[in-house]
């Protein structure tokens, strides 16, 4: 099935060192959250330099300005140290750069204090150590940044430390990796620094193999995750033996790294007032706060949910904090959050920290299919035309790629990677046939240019009814940049996923289109509207499919119901076309 996407953009060169430069000043004067911010942006510009310009010395100069970066952020150097190094840094500011999102700071809960806090427990474990030489080797992309605050570290303790970066290749459960010449330069020790393990392990398993393969003995490699968890679905052998036998060092979620607080803490501390606890409601535990009854539950997706903690204070009074990324994604949230709220829709954010953004917690009775009256209907396709955003701009990339009139390949790919999703995932849960008529859908016939979608989860369980009878939508940002293959798509996509997920037939699709037309929108085709109904049925079946390995018996019953219920949807759909 796929499900997983690999976000990324193409910047000119220019306007990521601008933003560098404005960074490094917001740096120089701000206290740690500028300078990790700092530190997140100098390890982008390194990882798209390091893909595009191997061994050139350019690159040299800026993984430099990397380490200087972490040395900022970790109270070893200024920040105007930055702002020097990238006077050096000279890239034709025209020319474009593949930049690929660091998705342990953009989704999963991830900061370089997690490292910083790794990399300390390394040293007490390597105190005695005779040789203090050690290569830390980072796996692109957020291996850039986080490569470099462990370099730091050590070499703050008197290590001589080499650092580079890989970028592995091949299948994604048996990756390859190869190192420069030389690449230990005497280095008795290892550390292999990543984000991982995902669902294979195999990038930092293969960092390693190639490391043995230098001449470093096994036993004194180490791997730095994100997690100290296994591989979700570890692939070769040699992959298991990886990560069976190597010592992993990971900091604890209550590790006390800001400020000599735990992250719950920090948060806790920014919601006003005594507290008397705080509750993850992560990976699905949101329904227990939500529901009185258990077996009305949704299906949750734990893979895909950002983290959420709620404080409760001692008034009784709630906060929900929901991490929506350290790249940007808690400020344009919180903004988004402020926008909605001003027209009725939402609840505005309170405040906005270490990448969360806090809400109030709100009481009320989350709506199911069964209250699809025509009122809802209609506030549902209000809501749809209101949320829509801006179309997705045709940058200067465009004119540089392919002439002044031509949009970008990434633009057209939009299209063209729901299509691929949808011919495989009907593939593999509903066999050849079928799949061929889907690839024969007619479909949208050239990339749309109008508004795009701007909210993504549309389903009953996302909203709320209040006491006083409002509808009010308690989740509505973070869903159109995460980890998966849909991305920027048009409004049709929250369309057609309101018709999917509440089962719209005929009319009740017919009331909700009438109410985004009246409301300033633009219903697409018939054939466009078929063809994302059905791709966003297909990409929900591939996350029920995704998540059911890992899920516990009771949460898989959910997510089996929940695949059956889009698998029919599937079938039927393509059972009726041409």
């Amino acid at each position: 099935m796929i499900v997983y996407g690999d976000l990324h953009s193409q910047e000119p060169a220019g306007v990521l060192l601008e933003r560098l430069r404005l960074r490094a000043d917001r740096g120089a004067l701000g206290g740690p959250d500028e300078r990790r911010g700092l530190l997140i942006e100098a390890g982008k510009l390194e990882q798209a330099v390091a893909d595009a310009l191997p061994g050139d010395e350019t690159l040299r100069r800026i993984e430099a300005m990397t380490e200087l970066a972490a040395a900022a952020f970790l109270g070893f150097a200024a920040a105007r140290s930055v702002r020097d190094a990238l006077a050096r840094i000279e890239l034709a500011p025209d020319r474009l750069l593949r930049v690929k999102e660091p998705e342990g700071f953009a989704f999963y809960t991830l900061y370089p204090e997690h490292y910083a806090r790794a990399a300390e427990l390394w040293l007490k474990n390597h105190a005695d150590a005779p040789s203090k030489k050690a290569v830390v080797v980072g796996v692109r992309s957020i291996g850039t940044s986080l490569s470099a605050v462990v370099a730091q570290v050590l070499s703050r303790a008197g290590w001589t430390v080499r650092r580079l970066t890989v970028r592995p290749t091949g299948h994604p459960y048996r990756r390859r990796v190869e190192l420069p010449d030389k690449a230990l330069n005497g280095a008795r020790f290892g550390l292999v620094v990543d984000e991982g393990p995902g669902r294979s392990g195999s990038s930092m398993a293969a960092t390693a193999q190639a490391l043995a393969n230098a001449g470093l003995e096994s036993s004194r490699i180490a791997f730095m995750p994100g997690h100290g968890g296994d591989p979700a679905a570890p692939g070769s052998e040699e992959v298991r033996r990886w990560w069976a036998n190597t010592r992993r060092y990971v900091a604890g979620p209550d590790e006390p790294i800001f400020d000599g607080r735990s992250l719950v803490n920090a948060l806790a501390e920014r919601s006003g007032g005594p507290v008397v606890r705080i509750e993850d409601l992560s990976a699905g535990a949101w329904r227990m706060a939500v529901y009185s009854d258990a077996r009305a539950w949704p299906a949750a997706f734990p893979a895909f949910e950002r983290t959420k903690l709620r404080v409760v204070g001692a008034d009784g009074s709630s906060v929900l904090w929901k991490f929506e990324g350290l790249t940007g994604g808690a400020e344009a949230g919180a903004s988004r959050m402020t926008e909605l709220a001003e027209r009725g829709w939402t609840v505005a954010p309170l405040a906005s920290a270490l990448g969360f953004v806090a809400r109030p917690w709100l009481s009320g009775k989350p709506l199911r299919r069964e209250s699809r009256d025509e009122a809802t209907l209609v506030h549902l396709g209000r809501y749809i035309a209101a949320a829509a955003l801006p179309p997705v701009p045709e940058s200067g990339r465009a004119a540089a790629l392919e002439g002044s009139s031509g949009r970008s390949p990434e633009d057209r790919l939009r299209l063209e990677r729901l299509r691929e999703m949808l011919y495989w995932n009907v593939r593999e849960s509903l066999g050849e046939r079928l799949a061929e008529r889907a690839r024969a859908l007619k479909g949208p016939q050239s990339e749309y240019s109008g508004p795009g979608y701007g909210d993504g989860r549309l389903g009953p369980e996302e909203w709320l009814r209040r006491p006083d009878g409002k509808l009010v939508k308690v989740d509505c940002v973070g869903h159109r940049t995460d980890h998966t293959v849909i991305g920027a798509q048009p409004v049709a996509w929250d369309l057609a996923g309101a018709i999917v997920e509440w089962e719209l037939e005929d009319q009740a699709a017919r009331t909700l289109l009438e109410a985004f037309s009246a409301a300033g929108g633009e219903p697409p085709s018939a054939s466009a509207l078929e063809f994302y109904r059905l791709a966003y049925a297909a990409f929900r079946l591939g996350q029920c499919a995704m998540c059911t390995g890992m899920a516990d018996p009771e949460e898989t019953l959910r997510l089996e119901r929940a695949a059956r219920f889009y698998r029919a949807q599937l079938a039927g759909r393509l059972a009726q076309s041409p």
